[in-house]
Parts: C-alpha cells; sequence; structure tokens
C-alpha cells in the first residue's frame, strides 16, 4: 500500500504573516463579512489567542494549514453543482479548520477535541466533512486511526461516508491509497489506509457492535436531527480518552426536535461564548440570524448562509422566503433549515419562542408564601408532572416551579442501542434535578403529595390544586383535600369546552413571556410536543404531535390544571398573597 505524498511545507499567509483565520475574524469585527453575534463573540476571544497564545496552547501556523493544503491538493467536490472540480476551500471553511488545527501545545498536542458547526443549509457541510474525513485517515500522523461517522440512524451515518467515497473515487492519488473493504476490527464494510493501519466506517446508536473503539476522529452530521438522547455523542466522546490528539466534528443546521443533545450542546456553546463556562477544549462555530426580524432583509441572510454565493444561490434563497411567505406552513423549514433559528413544525399548537423563556429566578419562600397546584398522573409506568404557579404582590408574572417523575424500569438504557427513552435525557434531567427517576416499573401516585410536603416545609403552602379526575385514585385525591381543602382541590374537566379556552389564554401568556419556569427543559420539551384537536366551534383540546407516544405532553397538561386552578380561584388567591 503507497503512501500519501508529502504535503508541501507552504503556508497560507499575507505579507505581514497573518494566517486566513486571523485576517478573517478580522474581518467579522470591522464588517468585512456579515456574522452574527455569536460569530463576532468568537472572532473577539480567539483573535488575541492567535496573536499571543492562550494557557499552554500557541497558534502554530503550519499544524492549522496543514489540513486545508491537503484538502486543497487532493480532493475534488463529490456534489452534483461543482462535481469533480477541485476543492477550494472558502474564508468561512478556512477559519473553521485552521483554527480547529491550530492550536497545539509544545508537544504538538491540539487544543480542540470537540469543534461544533452550526451552518444553514447547502454550506458545503458535507464535503468539507468528507474531505476531513480523508485526511484524519491519512496524514493526520496518528498510528491506527479510527475514523467513524456518526448519526442517530445507520443511514444517516452513511451520508458522509458516501461522499467521502465518492471524493476518493475522484482522486486517482486517493483511491490508489486507500482501499475499499471489510474493517476487520469492526466486523463492517469501510475505508481502510493499510500503512497506517487505519480505517473508517459508520457508527450509529444502532449499530450492532458499538464496543471497544478507540476513536481518534468523528463526524457527527445533523447532530439537530438527534433522537438518541445523545448516546451516540457520549459514546464517542468517551472513547477518545486515550488518544493524544481526538477531534469530534460536528456540524448541523437547526431541526424541530427539540430538548435533544443538539440543544444541550448549543446551550453550552452559548456559555462558553458568554464566558459562562470555561472548556479549553470546546470550539463553536454558530451562524444563525440575531433576530426574527433579519429573515426579510437578506443583507443578513448570509449570518446563518455564509455559503451565498458561492454554495448556495441568491435566488434559490429568495424563492424560499417567498414561498414562505405565502405559505405560513413553510415557515418553521424556511427558520430552521436557512437561518438556523430554533422552531417547532408546524404542526406544534406552541411556537418555539412561546414554549421557551430563557428568563430565570429565585424562588424564595419569603416572597412566595401561596402557589396553585395541577399534576398529571400516569396510568402505568410512564412520565408523571406536576407544576406549582406562583405570583406576588405588584407583580404580573407567574413563577413555576414544576416536578417530574419516571419509573426507573421505564428509562433503563438498552445495553445494545445505548438509547435513552423517547430519545430525550432523561437521566441527564435527573441529575440536573429537573425529573425523579423512581425505583420499579411504576410512580406511586403518593409522590405529588410528598413533593408538596417538601414545598410547605420549605415554607411555601399549596392554596389550590387542579388534577385530571380520571387519572387520580382516591386516596391521593383525600390527601389532596386534606392539603388545601375540600372546595379547593377539585378536577378540571378534560373536555374541549373547558380546555379550550385555558390552553388559548395560557398561550398568551406564554407569548408575553408572562410565565416565568427557569428555562425549564422538560416544561418547555413537552409544550413543543403539544397538537390541537380543533373542532366545529373552534374549540382545541390538546394532543401528542403525530399521534406518537414517545412526543409527550404531561408537564403541559399539569400547567393547564395549574393554570385552571388559578383562573378558578384568582380573587381568594390575590387576597391570601396581598395583593
Amino acid at each position: 500500500m503507497p503512501s500519501m505524498p508529502s504535503v508541501e511545507p507552504f503556508v497560507y499567509v499575507d505579507d505581514e504573516g497573518r494566517s486566513d483565520a486571523e485576517r478573517y475574524f478580522m474581518g467579522c469585527l470591522d464588517d468585512t463579512y456579515v456574522v452574527g453575534r455569536r460569530v463576532k463573540k468568537l472572532a473577539e476571544k480567539m483573535l488575541p489567542r492567535i496573536r499571543d497564545g492562550y494557557k499552554q496552547w500557541h497558534f502554530d501556523i503550519d499544524a492549522a494549514t496543514r489540513p486545508v493544503r491537503f484538502i486543497e491538493k487532493f480532493c475534488r467536490i463529490p456534489s452534483a453543482k461543482n462535481m469533480g472540480k477541485p476543492f477550494v476551500m472558502a474564508p468561512y471553511e478556512r477559519v473553521v479548520v485552521e483554527t480547529a488545527f491550530g492550536f497545539i501545545d509544545d508537544d504538538g498536542a491540539r487544543e480542540f477535541r470537540e469543534v461544533l458547526v452550526e451552518w444553514a443549509r447547502k454550506s458545503g457541510k458535507t464535503s468539507l466533512l468528507a474531505a476531513l474525513n480523508i485526511y484524519m485517515l491519512t496524514s493526520d500522523g496518528e498510528g491506527g486511526a479510527e475514523v467513524y461517522n456518526g448519526a442517530t440512524s445507520e443511514s444517516q451515518a452513511r451520508l458522509c461516508y458516501g461522499a467521502t467515497n465518492s471524493m476518493i473515487e475522484m482522486s486517482p492519488q486517493l483511491k490508489k491509497r486507500i482501499r475499499r473493504g471489510m474493517v476487520q476490527k469492526r466486523g463492517i464494510s469501510g475505508l481502510n489506509y493499510d500503512k497506517t493501519l487505519s480505517y473508517l466506517c459508520t457508527i450509529s446508536s444502532n449499530s450492532k457492535k458499538l464496543d471497544g473503539l478507540n476513536t481518534s476522529f468523528a463526524v457527527l452530521d445533523e447532530l439537530a436531527a438527534c433522537e438518541d438522547g445523545g448516546a451516540t455523542y457520549d459514546l464517542l466522546t468517551e472513547s477518545m480518552s486515550s488518544r493524544k490528539s481526538p477531534m469530534l466534528f460536528i456540524i448541523s443546521t437547526e431541526n424541530y426536535v427539540r430538548e435533544n443533545i443538539w440543544d444541550e450542546r448549543k446551550k453550552y456553546a452559548y456559555g462558553w461564548l458568554d464566558d459562562k463556562i470555561e472548556d479549553d477544549t470546546f470550539l463553536p462555530f454558530l451562524y444563525e440570524l440575531d433576530s426574527r426580524d433579519e429573515v426579510w432583509d437578506e443583507r443578513m441572510w448570509p449570518k446563518a448562509s455564509p455559503g451565498l454565493g458561492i454554495t448556495k444561490d441568491w435566488d434559490y434563497l429568495r424563492n424560499r422566503v417567498s414561498k414562505a411567505q405565502q405559505s405560513p406552513a413553510r415557515m418553521p423549514s424556511l427558520l430552521t433549515k436557512e437561518f438556523n433559528l430554533p422552531s417547532n413544525s408546524y404542526a406544534s399548537f406552541l411556537s418555539y419562542e412561546e414554549c421557551v423563556n430563557r428568563e430565570t429566578y429565585t424562588f424564595d419562600a419569603t416572597e412566595f408564601r401561596y402557589g396553585i397546584v395541577g399534576f398529571d398522573l400516569a396510568d402505568r409506568g410512564d412520565l408523571n408532572a406536576a407544576v406549582m404557579m406562583c405570583m406576588k404582590p405588584d407583580d404580573d408574572h407567574i413563577y413555576e416551579r414544576a416536578m417530574f417523575w419516571i419509573a426507573e424500569d421505564q428509562v433503563e438504557i438498552n445495553s445494545n442501542s445505548f438509547k435513552e427513552r423517547d430519545g430525550v435525557p432523561y437521566h441527564q434531567w435527573a441529575a440536573d434535578g429537573w425529573i425523579r427517576i423512581v425505583p420499579g416499573n411504576k410512580v406511586n401516585q403518593m409522590v405529588v403529595i410528598e413533593w408538596l410536603r417538601e414545598l410547605v416545609d420549605e415554607g411555601v403552602y399549596p392554596f389550590a390544586v387542579g388534577y385530571d379526575k380520571w387519572h387520580v385514585d382516591d386516596h391521593t385525591e383525600l390527601e389532596l383535600q386534606r392539603l388545601v381543602g375540600e372546595t379547593r382541590a377539585r378536577p378540571v374537566e378534560q373536555y374541549a369546552k373547558v380546555i379550550s379556552p385555558l390552553m388559548k389564554e395560557h398561550r398568551l401568556d406564554l407569548r408575553a413571556k408572562r410565565i416565568i419556569d427557569n428555562d425549564n427543559p422538560v416544561l418547555e420539551w413537552c409544550r413543543s410536543n403539544v397538537n390541537a384537536r380543533a373542532d366545529n366551534n373552534d374549540n382545541y383540546f390538546p394532543q401528542k404531535k403525530g399521534l406518537r407516544p414517545q412526543n409527550r405532553i404531561d408537564g403541559y397538561m399539569a400547567e393547564l390544571c395549574a393554570y385552571g386552578a388559578l383562573k378558578r380561584n384568582e380573587e381568594e388567591y390575590m387576597q391570601a398573597i396581598g395583593w
């Protein structure tokens, strides 16, 4: 097996010795490039590090440009529009690669181990990932390299793998040196570079063999569509510990799936960019619009689509925007895929903005003496939810405190697939205190009573309770009446004529950001799963989006029950809190 030809030690610098990455970040700050505030924030952080180093790492131009030089020398575009043309990297592609690879310590170990890139559709992400696949397989200097293309499903994982294969086929030099065939260690087909005993293959949470990984490089394509609870992400990151300079490369556009691993990583990126999280191994590039108003200003579109005019036609995007203006059903797709703005699907009753309020507060019993409680209990071992709504004098906001319970047997992770139930991180939520996982295969309804007693011990007393009569046993109902009195522990009738006005008014309060839930991810997920069935009288009734069991709405139903009890007892409650 012949080795790869050497890459000339020529570096891409200008007359003043500045790299492409440095010049690009300078252009972000002086508005040479139209980028959003997240990219500008990254430029502010990285420019001083490129010039002066950071902790034990320095920016090495040869290390930064080596993958760029390899790609432009050996790789050809596999996409239909530019099929077979040499891969000449655009500035927004070079800055990602040079920054990711350029920071090393005195021993040559790279700083960054996770690179998160958010580009809108048709920005060339698949071609870039394919080229990086080949470079890391053959030329990163890692013996026995294990390169994996990961995704939620095997079919999704093979999209990037297929582009890599096509790129090899179009290059005589690559084709001669990389062998397609069985990867003996994994027992599946893949790409082999025999000179260093390295290989590349696909992997997903439903792959048959997931043990024994020693990952040197991995890509996760379209992580925003992930529904495996982050199992593939966790598997790959945990398998990198024995490598000197491993790297996980994530590139994605936005999607409709809420509270998945993508949302978690984006929140992490926001915290990193805002200096709230310190992680020297993490590097985020978030190309997105700064507001929905910018959708209608085409001068702002490159903020999300840096490849406009290069990999993506302006007229294509103008046509997409025009169609969305004429048909609201197309708007969620436009927002997520073209502008990287989070959105729920058109079928959702609540928009993303209505589901999510990032404002937080401190729950202080001296301010919140009484609360209105609603809950939704499961017949079997499914998700159980309780929400307490609190108000305080001279403040129109509703402050929520919620708790969820699910049986341990219901969320046990499948050892073969590493998947979490419902595609959400129940175990991480439990670690963060949003949910409680109880032993056994079902949840005893008394957990709600115990939780209310915990709040009483904190000094917050339940004033009234609303619930679904059909899902509450007699003993629990009696205990609730003992806590708040028989007249204030009453069911919220589950009929469209009763529920519909609550849904409509509650949505208005969510839209106005009147309801503050401490950015509760479980509540936000439940809200995003709500569809509304309408009758001939324009009365709504909530149901799970797509009627899929995994689209839980229990938190939303508990919230509606609390809201109904608040409306029913509003006058007395306001007097009790001293309004």
